[in-house]
């Protein structure tokens, strides 16, 4: 599944800690990497969710991970 730095990612750019969503520039700053890091960290996260929830029969609109 998410490493612990993609899952900080994701739970960081999208609010799912309750809180407010970060910019990637903020989530950047945060985990000590550059914004362009933080995109690809994204972009790979976003990836491996859709390939999990596949897997579990669970079909996801594409336009979701744009």
């Amino acid at each position: 599944m998410l490493t612990q730095r993609e899952f900080k990612a994701v739970t960081l750019l999208f609010g799912l800690n309750g809180k407010k969503c970060r910019s990637v520039e903020q989530t950047a700053k945060y985990l000590g990497v550059s914004a362009e890091r933080v995109a690809v960290i994204k972009e790979k996260s976003l990836i491996k969710l859709k390939e999990y929830f596949m897997r579990m029969g669970t079909p996801l609109k594409d336009d979701v991970y744009a």
